[in-house]
């Protein structure tokens, strides 16, 4: 037979099988790594926020799966979020002020490690507000009472000579977007935003009145678990942690390989992000730790008022040991 110097030419259905054969083995192979992971169901208010970006770090960078665990980050209110990891329904919780209140008043619940002790709340008001003086009758929103924003929003104004609860009116309008919708249709004359809703505020025509950020010390992202699972599951938490910390040494001291994952996860513009990064590390807490002093606000406002309190010491709300030896390893 005359051999024409064309090369054999496989089947279609060979390649059609072939493929197959191969999508199915790359598909059983993730099955495989998938239920070799652990999961982790992490609970947090918002993903869309400075204050938790650590954990989105650790996440995108597979810093999780690293320590052998499938990640689940579950959007939730902060105090049912402290209230499942009691019942194990969550792992972990990122809202250490609500973890650090109900660890004061008794429940078994206790910080493991700090994002930020401080904030990077503005106090943002429409352009007519010029002076402190201005200020005085004016109305401002806040999420709810006894919220970081809320005790930012009256350190602000007893620094400028305000009386908070007798020279203006505050009202809890929500968490997310609420109190920025409220200050941008006029409903409000003044509110307490993070970065990001700073941002898009000012570009609207609302002006920065001042900083808050450093006017108290307060934890307020990281990460709380239950007394249980640091006494029954130590070794994964320890595992948990050690990936967090990576997370924070690339927030610390890698902005080229956050950049674009900041820029697309907090939707700002490119050239905002030198901004926001300097300003969120103010607060930062590079090692993750805390003091007495950082929780001390959550702790007051949490017993106050509250009949037959337990005996709790400010030292009870956290728990820094495990973090310290996953860093150590």
């Amino acid at each position: 037979m005359k051999l024409s110097g064309r090369p054999n030419l496989v089947p279609k259905k060979w390649v059609l099988s072939l493929t197959l054969g191969i999508c199915m083995y790359l598909l059983a192979g993730s099955l495989l790594v998938a239920q070799d992971l652990k999961k982790i169901v992490i609970g947090v208010t918002t993903l869309n926020s400075i204050n938790v970006f650590p954990l989105v770090i650790a996440k995108e960078f597979g810093y999780f799966r690293t320590e052998g665990f499938l990640e689940q980050l579950v959007s939730m209110n902060s105090d049912l979020s402290v209230k499942a990891l009691v019942t194990g329904d969550v792992g972990y919780a990122t809202s250490t002020t609500s973890v650090a209140k109900a660890a004061a008043v008794g429940f078994p619940v206790k910080i493991l490690m700090s994002f930020f002790n401080g904030s990077d709340y503005s106090i943002v008001t429409n352009p007519a507000i010029k002076t402190a003086s201005d200020l005085k009758g004016k109305v401002f929103a806040i999420s709810r009472f006894g919220s970081a924003v809320d005790f930012d929003l009256r350190a602000g104004l007893r620094h400028l000579g305000l009386d908070p609860a007798r020279d203006v009116k505050i009202i809890p309008v929500g968490a997310g977007d609420f109190k920025l919708v409220a200050l941008l249709t006029g409903r409000v004359d003044g509110a307490v935003l993070n970065g990001v809703e700073t941002l898009f505020a000012v570009e609207q025509g609302m002006k920065i009145f001042m900083g808050t950020g450093q006017l108290t010390r307060q934890t307020l992202t990281g990460l709380g678990t239950s007394i249980l699972r640091i006494q029954k599951n130590r070794e994964e938490v320890s595992k948990v942690t050690r990936a967090v910390h990576r997370a924070l040494v690339d927030y610390r001291e890698n902005k080229e390989k956050i950049k674009p994952l900041f820029i697309r996860t907090l939707k700002i513009k490119p050239e905002h992000f030198d901004w926001l990064h300097k300003k969120s590390l103010e607060a930062f807490s590079p090692d993750g730790s805390l003091t007495e002093e950082d929780v001390k606000a959550a702790y007051d406002s949490a017993r106050q008022g509250v009949a037959n309190l337990p005996t709790v010491q400010l030292s009870d709300l956290f728990d820094l040991s495990v973090s310290k030896q996953s860093q150590a390893k």
